[in-house]
């Protein structure tokens, strides 16, 4: 019995939902708007983490490759577009090092209480997040 209490404490210790940092897309900055049609649209400003190793080079670049993107989804709803951006990535959308949440005009003007609620009750953003209303930033649907 006493091996037992020994050797099940090990079976259960380790990192059983890591996630690997290379495996990440860093969101640092987050957008969203209405299209024309009513669609919502989100746009993320993501770090890749192994490509922004500076060794040495400044502006985020390494061998020519940008430490950074910017991907955009439609959605029928913030959410929906989130899971829509999430599928065009390679790596896992992280939000919790996200800066700035940009609001644009035309979503603005319809209400921001059910975005800020989400926001406000989502374990993954951290408090003290910076909104900002943009007027007339939107992308156009290709």
């Amino acid at each position: 019995m006493i091996i037992l209490f020994l050797i099940v404490p090990l079976l259960l210790t380790g990192c059983w939902d890591r996630q690997e940092l290379n495996d990440q897309a860093i969101v640092l900055g987050w957008g969203m708007d209405l299209a024309e049609d009513g669609v919502y649209l989100a746009t993320a400003n993501l770090v890749l983490p192994l490509a922004s190793k500076s060794g040495g080079q400044q502006g985020g670049e390494q061998g020519g490759r940008s430490g950074f993107m910017t991907e955009s989804a439609y959605g029928k709803n913030n959410r929906d577009a989130e899971q829509n951006m999430q599928r065009k990535l390679s790596r896992v959308l992280f939000p919790g090092h996200r800066r700035n949440i940009f609001i644009g005009e035309k979503l603005a003007e319809r209400g921001v209480f059910s975005i800020l609620d989400e926001y406000s009750r989502s374990p993954m953003v951290r408090r003290g997040r910076i909104f900002l209303s943009s007027e007339g930033g939107r992308r156009r649907r290709r």
